[in-house]
């Protein structure tokens, strides 16, 4: 997630965005972190909505081997792997579905994570 810099751009703060939207400023910091499996729609609609971006503004698809070599450990995969636009879609229609039995939290943390690697 490229939350933090979108934030900076637009000068607005994580806990007016967390106001504005309204979420907890604890699920603000999760979702820039990336500390979160998935997120709802509506979520995304309403910071890119606060902040006048598109969702390809904030997201960033980072490929398994990337994430392993910045943390410093073994790589699940050592190919790249390719996201196939309609398969993720899928997986996070899944995830929102699964999530409508959950609480009213905006932030999703479903038990299985979106699998993003070898689509």
């Amino acid at each position: 997630m490229r939350l933090d810099r979108m934030l900076a751009d637009r000068k607005v703060s994580s806990k007016e965005l967390a106001e504005r939207i309204g979420i907890s400023p604890v699920n603000i910091s999760r979702i820039k972190t990336g500390k979160i499996n998935a997120i709802r729609f509506s979520t995304l609609e309403a910071i890119c909505e606060v902040l006048r971006c598109q969702p390809g503004d904030l997201l960033e698809f980072v490929p398994d081997a990337e994430v392993a070599n910045v943390l410093g450990i073994a790589a699940p995969h050592t190919e790249v792997s390719c996201v196939h636009a309609a398969e993720f879609v899928a997986e996070v229609h899944k995830a929102e579905d699964s999530a409508v039995s959950a609480t009213h939290s905006d932030v999703v943390e479903p038990s299985a994570s979106i699998g993003l690697a070898g689509a």
